[in-house]
């Protein structure tokens, strides 16, 4: 694979006016690169759901400072030969570290048409959803966006707190 560039690229707090501010900058760099419309519409929803669980899922307040600045949020969209890498990170608690890995390992082992019911199954309950969303399903949108595992890591900070980075490739 070649080289990577960045077309956007974000590091620090998120807050509501920030996110329209990248997704209005998003959508003037997507106007200006030929690609089939199908791509440009999954990498702007996959962009909006990525920086929406960040504002809603990101635990920047209860952890110290030097971590918050040392482990920011992070938005980043790059190309590479074509594939387009999305990239993002934040503070999360580790009481939800499970939960969310017990997920995605569920999402990359369901094919296509098993993504597409886990969909249809979620939306049509209510019962699952969270305080903060929708039990799960921006995870299941991304899973719907890419055609590829959606990778991810977490890395423990601090005390109770883990720097979650999820990454999909969009073709």
């Amino acid at each position: 694979m070649g080289e990577s560039a960045d077309i956007i690229r974000f590091e620090g707090h998120l807050d509501s006016e920030q996110i329209d501010r990248l997704l209005m900058s998003l959508e003037d760099k997507l106007q200006g690169r030929v690609l089939p419309l199908i791509t440009k519409k999954r990498i702007y929803s996959a962009s909006v759901e990525c920086l929406d669980n960040i504002f809603k899922h990101a635990d920047v307040e209860d952890i110290p400072q030097k971590h918050y600045e040392q482990y920011p949020s992070l938005y980043r969209l790059s190309q590479i030969e074509g594939i387009y890498r999305l990239e993002v990170s934040n503070v999360i608690l580790n009481t939800e570290v499970g939960m969310i890995r017990e997920k995605l390992e569920q999402l990359n082992g369901l094919d296509r048409e098993g993504i597409n019911q886990l969909f249809k199954d979620t939306i049509s309950q209510t019962d699952g959803l969270s305080d903060k969303g929708g039990a799960g399903l921006g995870l299941i949108v991304l899973a719907k966006t890419t055609h590829q595992p959606i990778r991810y890591h977490f890395k423990p900070i601090g005390k109770g707190h883990s720097y979650f980075t999820l990454i999909i490739y969009i073709e």
